[in-house]
């Protein structure tokens, strides 16, 4: 009988991602289960025509989350940012481990992102949707539980919806805190989590305790804008902001997390002094092939207004 891998956040980009390589990769090993927080959605209406059992659950409920997880072997696990400034990611990270050791579950991944206050000493101290997901692995690593953990570089996919081009004397422009030349570490969220996650699926006790991070390249924002303009054949700028400027450029309840965001992957590195390094590493140890920035906005061209 197939193990039962469960897949939080399943109609979302990294859950998706990594049910989408499942169903093509290790059907013959696992049955799997996407959780979802509606489960009459059109995209899990799919995944469920694909035989994927979509199960809704409220993560912020014990009760809903052992439901969640009954007979779960695997579980891949994540939390989002809360755009209401709300601090639930912790709790809900919290509740889906204790969850997964209560039912019995042999092997947890958690979707996590730099320790920042941390690796800051206390310099940035807004950046919660990183902090939180930090504070959960920690947690996860303290439980009596098989883990290891995937930290994604920053999603190509924001262009699409969060950082969209906004006009600059008639020019389609970026703006942002970091400098032009400023490299840090992207990755294409939904064609690669699932290969990533993938990897730690194929190798559990290898990677038993250990990271595995989503990005093979670094690109500048200089580089990336003239990427954009290539691949949609108009003219693209980067503007860098103050930071006053750019906090102003985004609602209230996130304005400070985003902005103290970017300045600390300027000062102290995406995933802190060795984010080079890392890179470097996963572009020798990773077999599959990244996709490229200028593949991905061939792929998906951005919408200019």
């Amino acid at each position: 009988m197939s193990k039962i891998l469960v897949v939080f956040g399943a109609t979302g980009q990294q859950g998706g991602s990594v049910v989408s390589y499942a169903l093509e990769n290790l059907s013959n090993e696992f049955k799997i289960r996407g959780v979802t927080r509606n489960v009459s959605s059109e995209s899990a209406r799919l995944l469920s025509e694909k035989g994927v059992q979509m199960v809704e659950c409220d993560t912020s409920s014990k009760s809903s989350v052992l439901n969640a997880l009954k007979g779960a072997h695997t579980v891949f696990a994540m939390s989002n940012m809360k755009f209401d400034g709300s601090s639930t990611e912790f709790e809900e990270g919290k509740t889906i481990a204790d969850a997964a050791v209560e039912q019995g579950v042999e092997y947890f991944i958690w979707s996590t992102l730099a320790a920042v206050k941390k690796i800051s000493n206390n310099e940035f101290t807004h950046v919660k949707h990183f902090d939180q997901k930090a504070e959960v692995e920690s947690y996860v690593r303290s439980l009596p539980i098989k883990s290891s953990f995937y930290s994604p570089g920053i999603f190509l996919q924001n262009f699409l919806n969060i950082f969209p081009p906004q006009k600059l004397n008639n020019l389609d422009a970026f703006f942002n805190v970091l400098k032009p030349d400023t490299k840090v570490p992207w990755i294409d969220v939904v064609g690669e989590s699932g290969k990533y996650v993938g990897i730690l699926l194929s190798n559990q006790e290898k990677y038993v305790g250990k990271k595995i991070h989503g990005s093979q390249k670094l690109y500048s924002m200089s580089e990336l804008v003239d990427i954009i303009g290539n691949a949609s054949g108009k003219k693209v700028v980067y503007s860098q902001v103050s930071k006053e400027e750019f906090t102003k450029m985004h609602p209230p309840s996130i304005a400070e997390d985003v902005t103290e965001m970017f300045e600390f992957y300027e000062k102290y590195g995406y995933w802190g002094a060795n984010t080079i390094a890392i890179v470097e590493e996963n572009a020798k140890n990773i077999e599959f092939k990244p996709v490229s920035a200028e593949e991905f906005f061939k792929e998906h061209p951005l919408k200019f207004k």
